[in-house]
C-alpha cells in the first residue's frame, strides 16, 4: 500500500536484510516551507507540527485528527496522546502562525489586498466536545423563511481570509489567516460571550496591524457583517464592500462646523437604496453619493 502513496512528502519503502523497513523523509520544497514556521513553536512542538502536516497530506480519508495521526506517526513516532496535547497544551499561537503565513505571502499580494470575512459550520457531535452547539447551516439552508433554514450541531468558526492571486486562475484562492470560535450564549457565561461581528472586528484590527506602509485592505462580507460593530471607526487604510438593507437611512458627510450651536452628527438625508433604485430605473443613469456608517444596522 505504501508504494502507491504520493511522493509529495517522500514516504517510501526500502528493504534491509530481507525485511521491509519504512523510512520517512520530506520533499525539499515542503521541508523548506515548513521550517519557515519553526519560530512559532518550541522544538518538540515543531516536530509534531511537521509530522501532522505531512500526515494531513498523506491522509486520503476524511481529515479527522485520529486519521491524520496514523500517518503523522511515520514522521514522529510518538504516542497518539502527544499529538492531541499539541492542540490542547502545547505552547504555540494560531495568530502567530497566521501572521507568519501572511508575511510569507505578502510579496505576492498587490498593493490593495482583498480580504473576506464569513462564518462556517463544522459539524461535530459528542458530549465531550468543547464549544459545540446548534447553529444555522448556511450551506444547507436556502433563501427564504424558516422552512428553508437548516440547523446542525457543530463548531461555528468566524474566518478571515486573504485572496492570493494565481497565474493560472484570475479568481485566485482564499487563504485563511485568522479564525475565531463562536460560542453560543447558551454555552458560555455572559462575560465570555462575543458576537460574530465582534470576533470579526478583532481579527480585522489584528490583520490591519500587520500591513506594511503603502498597503491597504479591501474587505468583503455578507449582510451579517455589514454593520456598525465591524465598520465604525475603522482605519482609513481599510475599505469595505457588502450588501445594505433597501430601507437603510442614508446621510451625506457631516458639514464643517461653523462654531454656532451644537455640531451636527449627520449630513443631509439622502434617498434610501429602494428610492435610488427606482430613480435609476426611471432616469436610466446611476446617481452617486456618499453615505455614513450610521446607516448600517447594529449587529
Amino acid at each position: 500500500m505504501h508504494a502507491h502513496l504520493p511522493d509529495l512528502v517522500g514516504v517510501y519503502k526500502t528493504t534491509h536484510q530481507g525485511r521491509g523497513v519504512r523510512r520517512e523523509s520530506t520533499a525539499p520544497s515542503l521541508d523548506v516551507l515548513l521550517h519557515s514556521f519553526e519560530e512559532c513553536f518550541t522544538r518538540p512542538g515543531f516536530v509534531l507540527f511537521r509530522a501532522l502536516v505531512c500526515g494531513w497530506v498523506l491522509c486520503r480519508a476524511r481529515k479527522w485528527i485520529s486519521a491524520v495521526i496514523v500517518f503523522a506517526r511515520w514522521f514522529a513516532p510518538r504516542h497518539h496522546s502527544s499529538f492531541y496535547r499539541f492542540f490542547t497544551a502545547a505552547r504555540w499561537s494560531p495568530d502567530a502562525l497566521g501572521r507568519k503565513l501572511f508575511e510569507l505571502l505578502l510579496p505576492r499580494f498587490p498593493d490593495v489586498i482583498d480580504a473576506m470575512v464569513d462564518d462556517t459550520l463544522c459539524r461535530r457531535a459528542g458530549p465531550r466536545i468543547f464549544g459545540i452547539s446548534m447553529q444555522r447551516d448556511g450551506s444547507a439552508s436556502g433563501y427564504g423563511g424558516s422552512v428553508s433554514t437548516v440547523f446542525a450541531c457543530g463548531h461555528s468558526w468566524v474566518v478571515l481570509s486573504v485572496r492570493l492571486p494565481l497565474p493560472w486562475n484570475s479568481r485566485g484562492c482564499a487563504v485563511p489567516v485568522l479564525a475565531r470560535l463562536y460560542r453560543s450564549p447558551k454555552r458560555c457565561s455572559k462575560s465570555r460571550y462575543r458576537k460574530r461581528t465582534e470576533l470579526a472586528r478583532e481579527m480585522l484590527e489584528l490583520l490591519a496591524s500587520w500591513l506594511p506602509d503603502g498597503r491597504t485592505l479591501h474587505l468583503s462580507g455578507d449582510r451579517e457583517y455589514a454593520c456598525r460593530t465591524l465598520l465604525r471607526g475603522l482605519s482609513t487604510a481599510i475599505e469595505f464592500t457588502g450588501p445594505m438593507p433597501m430601507d437603510a437611512s442614508l446621510f451625506g458627510p457631516v458639514p464643517r462646523y461653523k462654531g454656532i450651536g451644537r455640531p451636527r452628527l449627520r449630513g443631509e438625508e439622502l434617498p434610501n437604496p429602494r428610492k435610488r433604485r427606482t430613480r435609476v430605473i426611471a432616469l436610466g443613469s446611476p446617481s452617486t453619493s456618499s453615505s455614513t456608517v450610521d446607516a448600517l444596522p447594529s449587529c
